[in-house]
């Protein structure tokens, strides 16, 4: 009986100290999902995957440009 009550309470609070919504980590845990729910993951999971491609295109292009000065440098020193 104490278990029954207990559990729920003791795993809320885990879930509050780790700083998660203990609902949405209950729902998780136990693969409980709605459509809508997928649905705005999908989106948020999108525009963020977005934003990194944009931040790891822009240091590619910047680690390439100091690269070929780099290589000018080179030149000009040999």
């Amino acid at each position: 009986m104490f278990l029954i009550f207990a559990a729920p309470l003791i795993y809320s609070g885990v879930a509050l100290f780790n700083g998660e919504n203990p609902l949405e980590s209950a729902k998780r845990d136990l693969g409980i999902e709605t459509s809508i729910d997928n649905n705005n993951e999908a989106t948020s999971n999108s525009g963020t995957d977005r934003s990194e491609l944009a931040l790891v295109k822009n240091e590619l292009k910047q680690l390439k440009d100091e690269n070929q000065d780099l290589l000018d440098k080179l030149k000009d020193c040999q």
